[in-house]
């Protein structure tokens, strides 16, 4: 959990964002966030106790789950006490992605938050596929969570109430498609917070990227390395990736596509993908 409130120089941006907007009705002067791992279910009843907590009606609680603002997803809780604070209720999964969001932001502008999309056509190509990632694949992994979460707690109830319609083998199957679910959530998180650690070493400098192909054998390290550079370089990267995979026949290459600045950056970000030296392909 974490708090902080708006400097007056973040409250005049805020202001000049919104010139319809007068000052006592800026809801988030002052901001809690909170932050964890849970289902949908568990994030509305977090906001729905927060709010009761506090004595505020239900309408205080904005879902901004099915209509993101930039890719942004989570529940926040409007709190009108003697000063005007804002929750902001977060699973881990939107959390990670907001991070690397924030981070993408010092990179091509803070706009990229109010629904400005950068006028380079590689950098909002970049900015498109962040929001992508919010709104289509992390929920889409916290819907399967939910959905899981949902059934398991059905089947516990059923048990508890020793009804003959719970099957332990059936449970047995739900438990294990949780745990595999929940491996996915990590892995993609890992995959997150590299992203977010690339763009930090993207600050300060004039933004080129480049799409990268990296062909890895697990059983020794060895890899080839596939560069993309130019405006379309984290496409033509995505289809050669695709063209390998449709040719692979040997599960322990493992193939991936990524976009980065630089090699270097790319070494870093990725290094487990460089324990041995690179054969590097332009393309």
């Amino acid at each position: 959990m974490t708090s902080r409130s708006k400097t007056l120089d973040t409250l005049r941006q805020k202001l000049q964002r919104d010139s319809g907007t007068p000052l006592p009705s800026v809801q988030d002067v002052a901001g809690v966030r909170f932050e964890g791992e849970m289902s949908l279910d568990e994030q509305d009843a977090v906001a729905h106790a927060i709010a009761g907590m506090y004595g505020q009606d239900p309408s205080s609680v904005k879902d901004m789950r099915a209509q993101p603002h930039s890719g942004y997803r989570a529940v926040h809780v409007w709190l009108r006490l003697p000063a005007r604070v804002e929750v902001q209720v977060r699973t881990h999964m939107q959390g990670a992605w907001a991070n690397v969001y924030e981070a993408a932001a010092d990179v091509f502008g803070r706009d990229i938050r109010y629904r400005v999309r950068p006028d380079d056509p590689v950098q909002r190509n970049i900015v498109d596929s962040l929001q992508s990632l919010s709104v289509v694949a992390t929920a889409k992994m916290e819907e399967e969570r939910n959905s899981k979460a949902r059934e398991l707690l059905r089947l516990q109830e059923y048990a508890d109430a020793g009804s003959p319609i719970f099957d332990k083998q059936v449970r047995d199957r739900l438990e294990a498609e949780w745990k595999r679910g929940r491996t996915s959530e990590n892995e993609f998180r890992d995959a997150l917070r590299k992203l977010h650690d690339q763009f930090r070493t993207m600050q300060g400098g004039p933004v080129t990227v480049s799409g990268f192909v990296i062909e890895y054998y697990r059983p020794t390290g060895v890899h080839r390395v596939h560069e993309f550079p130019g405006a379309e370089g984290y496409r033509d990267a995505m289809r050669y990736r695709l063209q390998l995979e449709g040719e692979r026949t040997d599960s322990d290459w493992e193939i991936v596509s990524l976009n980065s600045s630089s090699l270097e950056a790319l070494k870093s970000t990725h290094s487990r993908y460089f324990a041995v030296e690179d054969e590097r392909q332009s393309a």
